[in-house]
């Protein structure tokens, strides 16, 4: 029922929330799209001007992209999350970014993100869905980039995290530098987070 698929997505976001915040071990898989010039058979002209994003775990029927899938296997994160805390942050966000400390904001629909984790270094930026597309809201980089502690773009990874049998479109961002953020994606597998 179209109703129940949003309280769906709460219930999934809360359980994994929980799931990551009691320590948890992730295989993060790059998430791949076509190279310039490449082309879609299903894309209309105006899906070519507005390149998607695709998780990796799953086959992808189009040729290319089923092939950078494959490269994207090949590269594949392992990350260990066993936070020391977790800390809620008000919507100006937290005062300073400690690592090991997973930050959850204290409305759960957060502007910019759902959670994020600072880990040797990278900026590991969680965004929770069970939908087929979901985008990267624009006012990440602002919200992020006041917060003292951050690391530099180049050291962040955005993470969707999505549930087992789902492919995930995400539309690439409009901001130029919002493109420069590594995308990926992790399943969450059913049986380990009930």
């Amino acid at each position: 029922m179209p109703g129940s698929r949003a309280v769906a997505g709460i219930f999934f976001e809360a359980l994994a929330q929980r799931y990551l915040q009691e320590g948890t071990v992730l295989e993060l898989i790059p998430m791949v799209r076509l190279k310039p010039g490449q082309k879609k058979k299903s894309d209309s002209a105006d899906d070519e001007k507005k390149p998607q994003w695709y998780s990796s775990h799953l086959f992808l029927d189009n040729v290319s992209l089923e092939a950078s899938r494959q490269e994207a296997l090949e590269q594949v994160l392992t990350i260990n999350i066993y936070p020391s805390e977790t800390l809620e942050f008000t919507e100006d966000g937290p005062s300073h970014i400690i690592p090991d400390v997973f930050y959850v904001p204290e409305v759960t629909n957060h502007e910019a993100l759902d959670s994020f984790l600072l880990l040797d270094g990278c900026l590991y930026i969680f965004q929770f869905t069970i939908g087929k597309n979901h985008g990267i809201k624009p006012r990440l980089i602002r919200f992020l980039e006041k917060c003292p502690g951050v690391p530099l773009m180049k050291d962040w990874r955005f993470l969707f995290v999505i549930e087992p049998n789902l492919t995930l479109v995400c539309p690439q961002p409009c901001l130029l530098k919002m493109r420069e953020l590594h995308l990926y994606s992790a399943v969450l597998l059913e049986n380990s987070m009930y």
